[in-house]
């Protein structure tokens, strides 16, 4: 499979929800990026675009990331694996400062994994450049109703940050494909508040980095880092679970399609392993329908991106 980077270059402030609107996460997950692009499908395409689309993820012609930050320009954050890391200094600041840390550079990973790295100064390095949360007051003006006023939690990347996910793909028409998908999503925007302008961004690509390629999909590996959030039938669970280290992050939301019934319907809520949690053993995933009984499938993204990590 081969693989590249597309970025997110917000041109507005972004709103990434956690259950609240208040709430302002940074980052989001692959099955969010994953139903953006199948709405993106649907406006573009009709139901024949959407079905090419489950089509090739189905069938391991297309895999992604979730999306992760990138910093001034060119340096490249991967989740931090949930395993345990041996580290010389026996400082408590040293300690504490670990904890902190939710992305490691991609071209430190290595010294991340040996102990070796300086995580304070990291961690500050992401803090200048990240960008920054913010609250802003917004107002729901009802028919024959006082205004309501509502909070809306954004976050703000500064010029030269961002986000980014990896695409894997076996042909070029793959590429190209998501490549459409993205430009038109560049101007619809990704997140919520849309409407209001909040998500819109520049889309451009660039190579994987050679710190990530070394390691992504490497069979040689005693350990293996999942770099989107997934989940496999049980059978398949049994055999990986055992000796795994992960989080599990509840997924929910509500349908953003008009055509799934009359009013707004909840997905059904599923559990799946959070980005960064390691396995002995490598699993495919799957796509989950999570539809309750409305007019078409709702599709959950729940399919495997791979990376070494021993």
């Amino acid at each position: 499979m081969k693989y590249c980077i597309y970025k997110f270059n917000f041109k507005t402030a972004v709103h990434i929800g956690n259950g609240k609107l208040s709430d302002g996460e940074m980052t989001f997950h692959a099955d969010t990026l994953f139903s953006a692009l199948c709405q993106e499908a649907l406006q573009m395409g009709g139901e024949k675009m959407l079905q090419e689309l489950v089509e090739y993820v189905e069938k391991g012609q297309l895999r992604i990331s979730d999306c992760f930050p990138f910093l001034a320009k060119d340096r490249y954050y991967i989740p931090k694996p949930m395993k345990t890391i041996v580290h010389d200094s026996g400082n408590s600041t040293d300690r504490k400062a670990f904890k902190k840390m939710k992305y490691v550079p991609a071209d430190k990973f290595d010294d991340y994994l040996n102990g070796n790295i300086d995580v304070i100064k990291e961690n500050e390095f992401f803090a200048k450049y990240a960008g920054n949360y913010s609250v802003k007051t917004s107002a729901a003006v009802p028919e024959l109703e006082d205004t309501k006023p509502y909070p809306v939690g954004m976050w703000h990347f500064p010029k030269d940050s961002g986000l980014y996910f990896i695409l894997g793909y076996d042909s070029d028409e793959v590429n190209y494909f998501v490549g459409d998908l993205m430009d038109s999503l560049s101007y619809s925007g990704i997140g919520g508040k849309r409407t209001a302008g909040l998500g819109r961004f520049e889309c451009s690509v660039d190579k994987l980095p050679q710190a990530i390629r070394q390691n992504i999909d490497n069979e040689a590996g005693k350990y293996f880092m999942a770099l989107s959030v997934c989940m496999d039938v049980k059978g398949v669970l049994d055999d990986v679970v055992p000796d795994a280290e992960y989080l599990l992050v509840k997924r929910s939301g509500f349908v953003a399609s008009d055509r799934y019934a009359q009013t707004f319907q909840k997905k059904e809520d599923v559990y799946l392993f959070r980005e960064g949690s390691c396995f002995s053993q490598k699993f495919d995933g799957e796509i989950l329908d999570v539809s309750c009984g409305g007019n078409h499938p709702v599709y959950r993204y729940a399919k495997t991106m791979w990376m070494k990590v021993d």
